[in-house]
């Protein structure tokens, strides 16, 4: 068999130069920035006088984008803005805000879209786990929560005094029974933005999970170097389920696991800034390495699974 291809091992280097990469406007009631990299610190500044000092900020969880809202529907013909992050400057010009046509169905008009909330999590609540209902939208403040109920079988109560508010979202604190169910039941119109959108009447269900139908996972571990390193923990799938810095020695021990099979990876975080970075050619440097535990480890119910990590080179 004459095989003359070649194989060539290729890595993405990553995008030193921090920059602005896209803006847009959350039509007349915000904006919004996004860079290539996460914002260390970001400071705005109006070039044309609008005033900047109500605006409501909200950083996505990898604090590489941020949205604006504002504080009321501005129809302003255009903004400039001064950004200044990681000691680096641009600027920004937006223009009126046009709403896109959009053909009506059924020969009535498209109409606005309500407020929805988001409930903080799916299916069962685990132990230490916060009930939080998010929005998208800053809130009214101090809102009327009066109606609200908290349902459990066939008992009912007043929710309002279980809340409290931010200003994106609405977090119940309760003593929640292991392995009971509960509804949230919010009537039409209880809450509303600062832009006047509100939410129809809706019903959140969810069931607490019992401390028995959980495992746990106990690791030691020993590294090869003494250098900094990210565990994390994979489920059967892929999907991340825990991370945290360690050093090159010691023991993991981790709680409230649903059943099932599990992944385990190791990052050599070589240069010590808690992600894993690709090579870089001109410099001949590799990415950094990343090692998974030779085989899958499976969390009973209310089992602790004991697991020995000796890492050699």
């Amino acid at each position: 068999d004459n095989d003359s291809s070649t194989v060539f091992k290729l890595f993405v280097e990553p995008d030193t130069a921090q920059y602005l990469k896209n803006t847009g406007q959350m039509n007349t009631k915000g904006l919004y920035l996004s860079f290539n990299q996460p914002v260390a610190e970001l400071v705005v500044n109006a070039l044309d006088g609008t005033d900047i000092s109500q605006w409501k900020e909200k950083w996505s969880p990898e604090s590489d984008s941020i949205v604006y809202w504002f504080e009321q529907s501005i129809e302003y013909d255009s903004m400039r803005l001064e950004l200044i992050f990681d000691d680096k400057k641009d600027t920004v010009f937006f223009r009126k805000y046009m709403e896109p046509v959009r053909k009506a169905k059924g020969g009535k008009g498209a109409g606005s879209a309500g407020l929805d909330l988001q409930m903080s999590f799916s299916g069962k609540l685990m132990p230490k786990q916060q009930v939080e209902f998010i929005s998208q939208t800053p809130l009214v403040q101090e809102l009327n929560l009066d109606g609200t109920l908290l349902i459990s079988g066939v008992d009912t109560s007043e929710a309002a005094e279980y809340f409290d508010q931010s200003t994106f979202s609405l977090r119940i604190q309760y003593e929640w029974e292991k392995g009971k169910s509960y509804s949230v039941y919010f009537p039409d119109s209880t809450v509303l933005d600062v832009y006047g959108l509100k939410q129809d009447s809706s019903v959140y269900s969810f069931s607490v999970a019992e401390q028995e139908s959980l495992g746990s996972l106990e690791m030691e571990y020993v590294f090869p170097d003494s250098i900094g390193y990210i565990f994390q923990l994979l489920d059967e799938k892929g999907n991340l389920i825990n991370a945290e810095n360690v050093g090159h020695q010691g023991e993991i021990s981790l709680e409230n696991l649903l059943p099932g099979k599990y992944q385990v990876r190791v990052i050599f975080d070589q240069n010590g800034n808690g992600f894993w970075d690709s090579g870089i050619y001109q410099l001949k440097q590799q990415p950094e390495r990343i090692v998974f535990f030779d085989e899958l480890i499976e969390i009973r119910e209310n089992w602790v699974s004991e697991i020995e990590w000796i890492l050699n080179r």
